[in-house]
């Protein structure tokens, strides 16, 4: 390949860099690489790594839901850091579960607002109000069979 170069194409033919997300910091795969406007393209392997060998005056690095980022020969480093394009998000995906309300035919539906289903799990207050319900049934039905004895 023959390259015309001038004055203010730098003469190095070899660029290696590294494409990282700017807040993960993890390496962005399948990045696409411009030299120069259309000049020579390439794109980033698995590692986010990709190398140019021609000489530049300015890289161009895209990739789907990222800002595109123009770099001058000058501003040149080993890692280059993309940022989330947000405004380019499709869809948003809310899991949730809401809760189950039971309800009475002799209810009003103000009174069924407060009955939302309880957890799962071990109620302590229920088991101490069946205990203290269930001492005061012994006791009434003791009552009533030694009084039926006089």
């Amino acid at each position: 390949m023959a390259f015309a170069l001038n004055d203010t194409v730098p003469q190095t033919a070899s660029y290696k860099a590294i494409v990282v997300d700017a807040e993960t910091h993890m390496r962005i795969k399948d990045a696409k690489v411009v030299v120069d406007g259309g000049v020579a393209e390439t794109k980033t392997i698995w590692d986010g790594s990709f190398s140019v060998n021609v000489p530049f005056k300015q890289l161009s690095i895209s990739q789907k839901g990222y800002l595109t980022r123009k770099m001058n020969y000058e501003e040149r480093t080993d890692t280059i850091f993309l940022l989330n394009n947000y405004k380019n998000i499709d869809e948003v995906v809310v899991w949730g579960k809401r809760p189950t309300i039971q309800m009475n035919m002799k209810m009003t539906p103000g009174d069924a607002i407060g009955r939302v289903s309880q957890p799962s799990g071990m109620d302590f207050l229920g088991a101490l109000d069946h205990i203290v319900h269930a001492k005061k049934y012994k006791r009434k039905k003791k009552c009533k069979e030694n009084l039926e004895k006089y």
